[in-house]
């Protein structure tokens, strides 16, 4: 984990393996940063985040094609099941 410039982690922040916060950021209270992640841009509280720059998972899933299609698989999956 590497963490430049002066910024403020707020109480139960999980940050994965090879994550880097760069700049002066406040990250919020229980926050997740995924390994390998690259945050730049200050996360609100309660997020989980992801990707190079680092995104609320929920829109990278959206922004992301190959996730979208997993997504719409599990959801169809357990429409069936029903």
């Amino acid at each position: 984990v590497g963490i430049a410039g002066s910024s403020i982690l707020g109480e139960n922040v999980r940050i994965g393996g090879q994550a880097g916060i760069s700049g002066h950021l406040k990250i919020g209270n229980n926050v997740e940063i995924g390994g390998g992640s690259g945050v730049i841009k200050d996360i609100p509280d309660n997020s989980k985040v992801m990707g190079y720059p680092a995104k609320n998972i929920r829109e990278f899933l959206r922004d992301n094609k190959w996730y979208t299609k997993q997504l719409q698989l599990i959801q169809m999956l357990r429409f069936l099941k029903m």
